[in-house]
């Protein structure tokens, strides 16, 4: 009993939740006659939350309220479509598709965010993370950066909204990044979370139209951690996945004819000129300096591109959606696996 409200608590039992977690939760809020969901915590908490109140609202309104804890939680909790854990496909799906049980309808409802850096576990920007369990700011800032990569290739010439976000998106990256190796004092640590809070908010929204639904393409980022995340990369934080991809973005978006523009718009903010060239060499130096792991290092096992890319191409036609050239995600795979 807290504030004199009854709550009734669920959680995800392992590192993405489940539809196992999503039916104990569904049936605990229908039990307790729950009028509200509340998400607290990581990304997995976030889309355990997002998928309880969808199927709840399917029977009625339920309000849904999320609180995120991390950086990887706040990039979730503005993206409007949530994934589980598929143990069938091993791979992370949306609701309707991540377990043969999932029949049940789903209405999304309009969520309240509250965001707290202050309550937010971020390591210490002059510290080293294991990266495994919580993102660095570094992490959010570079994977922010490789999702506005992905997003200004595939941006609509006349998409005023995302082109707005990307900038927004990369201004605060590249704003946490500039902190990194020098917080000497709170107030300078304060600053870098709050720039790398809002990165990772702006990319969520950004993922959130490029989930390969309602005729968009789906984004290159997540259609890779999405395919392969559970099955080859089990201990990588999604963000630092992201993160781990943003060179190789540059370096192959640049051998696209139709990425030209697109790309000499993001030189331009980052570098201050439309050499795309100079892109690139700042994308590698700033994740040599940010210590960003080579995505071979977050792998388990041997690497393998031809079965990731069946993987992704079986993933891709199980949720019958749109994505970038087989040969561009091939290419970005093989130079983030070898950076």
């Amino acid at each position: 009993m807290e504030m004199g409200l009854r709550t009734v608590q669920g959680s995800v039992t392992s590192a993405y939740p489940t539809w196992h977690d999503v039916e104990v939760c569904v049936e605990l809020a229908r039990r307790s006659g729950a009028k509200a969901v509340l998400g607290v915590g990581a990304g997995s908490a976030i889309d355990l939350a997002k998928t309880v109140s969808s199927i709840l609202n399917h029977h009625g309104k339920v309000d849904l309220v999320l609180a995120p804890a991390t950086l990887g939680a706040s990039m979730a909790s503005m993206n409007a479509h949530s994934l589980l854990l598929s143990q069938e496909e091993e791979a992370l799906l949306p609701p309707e598709f991540a377990s043969s049980r999932s029949r049940n309808g789903f209405s999304s409802a309009d969520a309240t965010v509250v965001l707290d850096g202050g309550a937010m576990a971020v390591p210490n920007l002059n510290t080293s993370s294991p990266r495994k369990s919580v993102a660095t700011v570094v992490d959010a800032a570079c994977a922010s950066l490789a999702i506005c990569l992905d997003a200004a290739h595939g941006l609509p010439a006349d998409d005023e909204h995302i082109s707005n976000l990307i900038v927004i998106t990369m201004e605060n990256s590249l704003a946490a990044l500039s902190y990194n190796g020098k917080c000497h004092d709170k107030k300078e640590a304060e600053m870098a979370n709050g720039h790398a809070i809002s990165a990772a908010v702006h990319a969520g929204q950004l993922l959130s139209s490029a989930s390969g639904s309602s005729g968009t393409r789906r984004s290159i980022p997540l259609a890779l951690a999405s395919s392969l995340l559970p099955r080859y990369f089990p201990h990588g934080h999604i963000l630092t996945f992201f993160a781990s991809m943003m060179p190789a973005l540059c370096k192959t978006l640049s051998s696209d004819t139709a990425a030209k523009g697109a790309l000499q718009a993001v030189s331009a903010l980052v570098t201050g000129g439309n050499n795309i060239e100079e892109l690139i060499d700042w994308a590698d130096r700033t994740c040599s300096e940010a210590k960003i792991p080579c995505m071979a290092s977050l792998a388990e096992g041997t690497p393998d591109v031809s079965s990731m890319m069946g993987k992704l191409d079986a993933n891709g036609a199980l949720l019958n959606c749109e994505d970038a050239r087989s040969d561009l995600v091939e290419e970005i795979l093989h130079r983030s696996l070898s950076r």
